[in-house]
C-alpha cells in the first residue's frame, strides 16, 4: 500500500473524526484532494468516507456489551436512528448487527477491504 494512503488510514483509525476532511488529509500527505481521493480508492477499494464509516462500525460493535440495545449502539456510532444503523451494517457486512452481537464477529465484509486493512489495532 502507498505510504501516503497508509498514513491516512492510520490517522483515521487513531482519531475517528465525525467526518472526513479530505482537504486537510490531502495537505498532510502533500497531494491534492482529488488525487488523494482517487489514490485512496485505488489502493483500498473504498472511498475515504466508507473507510471511516467501517472503522466506526467496527469500533461501536467491538464496544457492545450484554444488555446494550441496538438503539444505543446506533447512537454510539453516530447514526440518526437504529434502522439506518441496521441498513448500513447489512450493506457493509451482509449481516445484521444482531449477528455480531450473537457470534462476536461478522464473517463477510462487502466493503472491498481485506481484513488486515480493517483492524482497529
Amino acid at each position: 500500500m502507498d505510504r501516503r494512503v497508509r498514513k491516512i488510514c492510520d490517522e483515521l483509525r487513531s482519531q475517528l473524526p465525525d467526518k472526513v476532511d479530505v482537504s486537510r488529509l490531502a495537505q498532510a500527505v502533500g497531494l491534492s484532494s482529488s488525487r488523494l481521493s482517487h489514490l485512496f480508492r485505488q489502493q483500498t477499494g473504498v472511498t475515504l468516507r466508507r473507510f471511516l464509516l467501517h472503522l466506526k462500525m467496527n469500533q461501536v460493535l467491538a464496544q457492545w456489551e450484554r444488555g446494550k440495545s441496538m438503539s444505543q449502539l446506533a447512537m454510539d456510532a453516530g447514526f440518526y436512528d437504529q434502522p439506518h444503523f441496521v441498513r448500513t451494517a447489512r450493506g457493509m457486512f451482509d449481516a445484521m448487527p444482531s449477528e455480531y452481537v450473537t457470534t462476536g464477529a461478522f464473517t463477510v465484509c462487502r466493503c472491498g477491504l481485506s481484513s488486515s486493512s480493517l483492524s482497529l489495532s
